[in-house]
């Protein structure tokens, strides 16, 4: 589980800094 956490929170990140830049 928490190798998927680590996954999860890194493509929540690169979702959360996509919106940003195209926002």
């Amino acid at each position: 589980m928490l190798l998927g956490h680590d996954q999860f929170c890194m493509n929540y990140l690169k979702g959360v800094r996509a919106g940003q830049i195209e926002s």
